[in-house]
C-alpha cells in the first residue's frame, strides 16, 4: 500500500535541494560586481535602501499588492542609484499594503542592465517574524553544513523619502545564482510560490504540466519551451514513492546526505 502524499512542510528540508532540476555541469564564472564596490551584503552595516517612484504608482501598488505589475522607478542603494528599473509587490503569505515586500527588478526596463552584477534583488519585508532573525538563521544552518543559501543584509527602506522599516535585501536565487554559486546552469530552476486559495502541497498532481507551471512552480530559467518532465516526475516520486523504498527513489534527484 502507498504512503499518504507528503506535505510541504514534511519536504521542507528538501527544497534548497530540488530548485535545481536537470542541471548540466558548468563553471561558476566571474562575479560581475565592480573592483572595489562596497559589499551588498555585509551583516555587519545597516544598509540604506531609497526608492523613488510616481506617488500615484506607489498607492496603486499597495491597493493590488497582490498582483505582480511592474511599476516604474529609481532605486539608491547605499548611495548607488539606477534610474531605469521596476520594482513589483512581491511575497507569499507576507504580502500586505501596510509594509510591500518587493521585487527590485534592473533588467525588466533594459535587459542589458545590472546592479553589481544583479538582474534582481529583494526586499523582504520580514512581516511574518518580529525577531527579523528567523530567515537569517536558517540561512546560517545551510552556511554552516556547506550549503549554497542566499546571501542576505539588513536594510532602512524609504519610498519618496519616507520610512518604510527595516527590510532584508536577499541575493535572488535565480539563473545567475545556479551558476555563480552553484556552478550550473542550463538546467530548470523553479519559484515555489505559495497561493492564498487552493493546493500548496508540495505533491504529484497528475501529469499535465499545467497542474504545475508556472503556477505554482514559477521558472526562473528556459521560460520558453520549457520542459517540466523533471518536475513531474520528482513530485511523483516524493508524493508515492513507498517508504521501503524512498531514499532510493529520491536519490535520483537530489543528494538526500
Amino acid at each position: 500500500m502507498r504512503t499518504p502524499p507528503r506535505t510541504a512542510a514534511a519536504l521542507s528540508a528538501l527544497l534548497p535541494l530540488v530548485a535545481l532540476l536537470a542541471c548540466a555541469g558548468g563553471s561558476t564564472g566571474p562575479d560581475e560586481a565592480p573592483p572595489g564596490a562596497p559589499d551588498l551584503f555585509d551583516q555587519d552595516t545597516l544598509h540604506a535602501v531609497d526608492i523613488t517612484i510616481d506617488p500615484s504608482d506607489w498607492g496603486t501598488l499597495r491597493a493590488n499588492f497582490q498582483a505582480n505589475t511592474y511599476y516604474p522607478a529609481e532605486v539608491a542603494i547605499d548611495g548607488e542609484a539606477v534610474r531605469n528599473m521596476a520594482i513589483r509587490s512581491r511575497g507569499s503569505g507576507t504580502r500586505n499594503p501596510f509594509k510591500p515586500g518587493l521585487k527590485l527588478d534592473y533588467s525588466r526596463r533594459d535587459e542589458s542592465q545590472r546592479f553589481r552584477g544583479f538582474e534582481s534583488l529583494v526586499l523582504e519585508n520580514l512581516y511574518g517574524d518580529v525577531s527579523f532573525l528567523h530567515e537569517r538563521l536558517a540561512f546560517a544552518a545551510f552556511e554552516s553544513v556547506g550549503l549554497a543559501a542566499p546571501h542576505n543584509a539588513f536594510a532602512r527602506v524609504r519610498v519618496n523619502g519616507t520610512y518604510w522599516g527595516v527590510y532584508a535585501v536577499v541575493e535572488p536565487v535565480d539563473e545567475r545564482f545556479a551558476r555563480v554559486r552553484l556552478g550550473n546552469e542550463g538546467g530548470n530552476l523553479y519559484e515555489f510560490e505559495a497561493q492564498s486559495e487552493g493546493p500548496n502541497d508540495f505533491v504529484y498532481r497528475g501529469p499535465d504540466p499545467r497542474a504545475y507551471v508556472p503556477i505554482p512552480f514559477s521558472p526562473e530559467t528556459n521560460e520558453d519551451g520549457h520542459d517540466a518532465s523533471g518536475l513531474i516526475a520528482f513530485l511523483r516520486t516524493v508524493s508515492e514513492a513507498p517508504d521501503a523504498t524512498f531514499v532510493s527513489e529520491v536519490s535520483e534527484f537530489v543528494d538526500p546526505e
